[in-house]
């Protein structure tokens, strides 16, 4: 079985018109939903910009080593983040992908699963020792006939 993984890219917005020669980088992944998911590329919301000289259209990044090395750091970070989502099975929603570029605190709660929080409760009340074991044992009947009833609930 395979998995997607949405892949991003780096693209200069060419229709900015705000009279400079400069453009201002953006980031693209896969549509979602029939939706174009793009957003802005750099820190709070201050995109860096290059004039076509700059930027290396080929190579996607500029010609500037140093600018280039911090570029290529933080699209490490976006895409590293965006395979640890789809290693967590978090649902890949534009929502999402914007907290990662921006680099937001994700809330993993609004895409994990019921079941990862059930099992949190069940070892934090096992080690404090504030449940008996014939508790524990009946959550450990209800988790597994929850389980055969729906493989996946998500928490929203």
């Amino acid at each position: 079985m395979s998995v997607y993984v949405p892949t991003p890219t780096l693209f200069l917005k060419t229709d900015n018109k705000k009279g400079s020669d400069k453009k201002p980088l953006w980031i693209r992944f896969p549509r979602i939903n029939g939706k174009e998911v793009k957003f802005s590329f750099g820190k709070r919301g201050k995109a860096f910009r290059f004039s076509e000289e700059e930027w290396d259209n080929e190579n996607k990044r500029p010609y500037d080593t140093e600018l280039a090395i911090i570029i290529d750091n933080e699209f490490s970070r976006i895409k590293k983040a965006v395979n640890k989502a789809v290693i967590n099975e978090e649902e890949i929603t534009i929502d999402l992908l914007r907290k990662i570029v921006e680099n937001e605190n994700v809330d993993e709660s609004r895409n994990a699963s019921f079941y990862h929080f059930f099992n949190k409760y069940l070892v934090m009340q096992e080690k404090k020792g504030s449940m008996s074991e014939g508790t524990f044992k009946s959550y450990m009947t209800t988790l597994r006939a929850l389980k055969s009833f729906r493989e996946e609930i998500k928490v929203r």
